[in-house]
C-alpha cells in the first residue's frame, strides 16, 4: 500500500518475533535450578546448524564443578537443546525469513564441513609414586594426526 498523508505505512511488513518462544526457553531454564546456565546455552541457536551432540562436546564448565555436576550440566544442555529445536520447528510457520536467513538454510542443505579442529587439546598434570602413569582418552577429530609429547620431571 502507499503511505497515508501522514507518511506512516499501515501494513505490517512481517510479524514480530515470538516473545512467547523466549519465555518458554526462560521457563525451561529455570526448571534446572543450579544448571540454568547450562540449559540456556542449549537453547541458543547454532549459526552453523550443528547437532546438539556436537555442541555438547565443546561445553565448558565452571572450574568448581565436579564430575557429577558436569554430567548434570551436560544433561540440562542436551534436554534444552533438543526441546528448543522442537519449539522452533513448531514456530516455523509463524516466522517469515529474511533473504539472508534463507541463504543460511540453503547452505545448510549442502554437505557439512567440519570447522572445529583444536590445535592443542590435552593439558593435564599426572603424578605417580611408582614412576608409571596410564591414561585413556578419546581424541577429537582432526584433519591430520595427533602428536603426543610427554614430559617427565624427577626430583632426584
Amino acid at each position: 500500500k502507499t503511505s497515508s498523508t501522514e507518511g506512516v505505512c499501515s501494513d505490517l511488513v512481517r510479524p514480530k518475533r515470538s516473545v512467547d518462544l523466549a519465555q518458554k526457553f526462560e521457563q525451561m531454564a529455570k526448571s534446572f535450578g543450579l544448571y540454568q546456565h547450562c540449559c540456556t546455552s542449549g537453547t541458543e541457536s547454532s549459526p552453523m546448524l550443528e547437532t546438539c551432540k556436537h555442541r555438547s562436546e565443546r561445553l565448558s564448565f565452571p572450574p568448581n564443578f565436579d564430575m557429577n555436576q558436569k554430567k548434570r550440566c551436560a544433561y540440562a544442555f542436551m534436554k534444552c537443546c533438543v526441546q528448543a529445536i522442537k519449539l522452533r520447528q513448531e514456530n516455523v510457520d509463524k516466522i517469515i525469513l529474511s533473504h539472508s536467513a534463507t541463504d543460511v538454510l540453503l547452505d545448510a542443505m549442502q554437505p557439512q564441513i567440519r570447522s572445529y579442529f583444536p590445535e592443542s587439546w590435552l593439558w593435564e598434570e599426572h603424578t605417580s609414586k611408582s614412576g608409571s602413569v596410564s591414561i585413556t582418552k578419546i581424541i577429537p577429530d582432526s584433519l591430520t594426526i595427533w602428536e603426543l609429547k610427554a614430559v617427565g620431571v624427577f626430583s632426584e
